[in-house]
């Protein structure tokens, strides 16, 4: 079936639910939603046979939807109606909350249902929930509600078809009508074809059709009903966010800030200015004595008292006087749908000149995500460090972003680094756990990442952050290649890969520095650079992953840009394994398999033979000979006449809206040209 992605932007929500849908058959095809003209012109070129939207902010065109059937993945439980459905959930404390498929319709998320399911909450980041339960929600309830399409029975009329109908169910009284926003502004996925058994107790009445291959009508939203728990809900203000110190404790300041993270942040007052925070977590042995203020420093991260304990506050974001913008003419041209290019076709962007990217730095750090210490800089000077050793036990809970863990003679090595993203330090820090790792008694090393981001390569926004971003860029990248020549070298231990989350670039590569690989079902890989404006690339990869897939399928995965699915990367040699619906299901089967391995009495004979091919690729082409040819393609990337990694770094970090959409993702486009 042809299917067309109305989408704010390939998140990951929009890229797992394009692995799950084009695994299935389905021809999908992608197009920013810029304005209404672009997305009609979308779906005349396309053409659809059905519209789903992963990730909105604004409405769909009415001449869309009344013309075509547009799903809407709303992160809520039916009858959830309105923006920041996610956030309200976590602040509210709500047990149990859901995804639902609707159709676009008049109303702001009234339209008829096409699927639901249901979750159990936790006391997490926002950014988290989405990437784990929301997602697989998100994923089963679009596979059900395409199939359902696809079987519906066009012979019962026009409504049946799931076509728009001419007049919508009267609003329930206190759930007035609003302009139609169809939106999507905290989604989410997740996947199976079957009705779980919490979609149809929870969603009730919206499943009773007896028969699910012939003709499924969906059902519109009927607040009578005593299953429809949701209800129409205003947006979500700074106001109700704040913090007061003074009275709220622990848990609630945590949750304010998990209910923010991701975006927009908790706005709050830090050594005198005014700063969004993100990235909390509880501490469980410091103290302070007045509730908010500073009291101690770790790794990037600042700890700061509350009125029964401590939270940790790893990011920050300094609020900008003005919203951050640039001069229009620079940024999208005249015409979104032709994109200006500087030499050699690169998307323009910023005014810079050659000398200026070498020393282009952000204006006082203003609207920029970065770790807490580096935000407030010399702020902190009175500040004491709190270090915390990766290889000592804690009791309780407190910040942490490596830590080791051996169990027999397996040692487990995490790296929780906030969205993926690895800085210099964070590099440096984690190489020399690492080979403090090797000295120690372990048979197997086993790489965790952490549990919502495996890795995602260099550190973009510390990049945008320091005073020369090229300067930065080349260390991080060699800090990176440290690293990952550690791991590849590793002759004393077997070494695995265990990716409980998604991984980009580098991120990847670093992965496949490890004698084995295994991946979460729900893992999506992006093994490519080139959507950050033609970087080439580092970390080994044109080592690394030839000799897994192949030089002509290297070739492929790295122009495709593309995301990967864990299925199709076990399919094609990237990765060794994949399983584990859930997180707990995935490391309990790691560790099976690392136990195995240091049990097996073909143990030497393994770490032998590791380490002869290692000689014998060593004697073919050295490692140095690859980071140096791939070294050669960055620096001219840092340093050279195109700006275009500049551009793409900027436009990223400071999330400046797409002018159009990228030929790789829009299908219908590259069928025109």
């Amino acid at each position: 079936m042809k299917i067309l992605f109305l989408t704010h932007s390939f998140n990951s929500l929009a890229q797992r639910l394009y692995i799950e849908l084009a695994r299935r058959g389905h021809e999908v095809s992608i197009e920013f939603d810029i304005n209404d003209a672009v997305t009609a012109q979308a779906v005349e070129l396309y053409r659809p046979e059905l519209i789903v939207a992963p990730f909105l902010k604004r409405a769909i065109p009415e001449a869309v939807w009344r013309n075509h059937v547009c799903l809407v993945v709303h992160p809520g439980i039916v009858g959830d109606r309105g923006p920041s459905a996610l956030d309200w959930a976590i602040m509210r404390d709500c047990q149990e909350w859901g995804v639902t498929v609707l159709q676009a319709s008049g109303e702001m998320d009234a339209g008829d249902i096409w699927a639901a399911e249901t979750f159990p909450m936790r006391l997490a980041k926002k950014s988290s929930l989405y990437r784990n339960e929301v997602a697989e929600a998100a994923v089963r309830a679009v596979l059900a509600a395409v199939e359902r399409f696809s079987n519906r029975d066009c012979s019962l009329g026009q409504t049946q078809c799931g076509l728009p109908k001419s007049v919508h169910p009267e609003p329930v009284e206190g759930h007035a009508p609003t302009a139609q926003v169809v939106r999507q502004a905290d989604g989410t996925t997740s996947h199976s074809t079957k009705l779980s058994k919490n979609d149809s107790q929870v969603a009730g009445y919206y499943h009773e059709r007896s028969n699910e291959q012939s003709g499924f009508k969906p059902q519109p939203l009927d607040y009578s009903h005593l299953e429809v728990l949701g209800r129409l809900h205003s947006p979500i203000r700074q106001a109700d966010r704040a913090i007061d110190w003074s009275r709220d404790d622990t848990r609630t300041v945590l949750k304010k800030i998990h209910a923010a993270d991701g975006f927009p942040g908790v706005l709050d007052t830090l050594c005198g200015g005014e700063y969004y925070l993100f990235d909390a977590c509880a501490e469980d042995t410091l103290r302070g004595n007045q509730p908010g203020e500073i009291i101690a420093q770790r790794n990037g991260a600042i700890c700061r008292a509350t009125l029964d304990g401590a939270v940790w506050i790893g990011h920050l974001k300094r609020k900008s006087d003005a919203e951050h913008t640039l001069n229009n003419n620079c940024l999208l041209g005249s015409n979104p749908s032709q994109p200006p290019l500087v030499k050699g076709g690169a998307p323009s962007a910023l005014p810079m000149t050659r000398g200026s990217w070498m020393g282009f730095g952000s204006n006082g750090l203003s609207g920029l995500k970065l770790p807490a210490t580096l935000a407030l800089g010399e702020h902190l000077g009175d500040v004491p460090e709190a270090p915390l050793d990766a290889f000592s036990s804690s009791a309780g809970e407190t910040y942490r972003d490596i830590w080791f863990e051996q169990k027999n003679n397996i040692g487990y090595l995490h790296f929780a680094f906030y969205n993926g993203a690895m800085n210099t330090e964070q590099c440096v820090r984690l190489r020399e756990a690492y080979l403090a790792a090797t000295r120690r008694d372990v048979r197997v090393i086993v790489l965790m990442g952490g549990a919502d981001f495996w890795s995602n390569g260099i550190h973009l926004n510390c990049i945008e952050a320091a005073a020369s971003p090229a300067d930065e860029s080349w260390r991080n990248i060699n800090a990176m290649n440290d690293l990952v020549r550690a791991i590849v070298t590793t002759g004393s231990q077997l070494t695995i890969a265990a990716l409980q989350g998604n991984a980009g670039a580098g991120g990847v590569f670093l992965s496949l520095a490890a004698d084995h690989v295994y991946a979460r079902e729900g893992v999506v890989f992006n093994p490519h650079y080139k959507g950050m404006g033609n970087l080439y690339g580092s970390e080994y990869w044109t080592y690394l992953l030839p000799r897994r897939v192949g030089e002509a399928r290297a070739a492929v995965l790295t122009q495709n840009r593309l995301p990967v699915g864990a299925a199709e990367a076990r399919e094609i040699g990237l990765i060794d394994g994949c399983f584990g619906t859930d997180r707990e299901d995935f490391l309990a089967r790691v560790e099976q398999i690392a136990e195995g391995l240091a049990a097996s009495p073909d143990y030497h004979a393994l770490l032998q033979e590791k380490v002869a091919r290692r000689e014998r690729d060593e004697r073919e082409k050295p490692l140095d000979a690859y980071r140096a040819e791939e070294l050669q393609h960055m620096k001219l990337n840092f340093y050279g006449f195109d700006p275009s990694y500049h551009v793409a770094r900027y436009n990223f970090v400071y999330k400046i809206p797409h002018a159009w959409t990228p030929l790789y993702l829009a299908r219908h486009r590259r069928i025109v040209n």
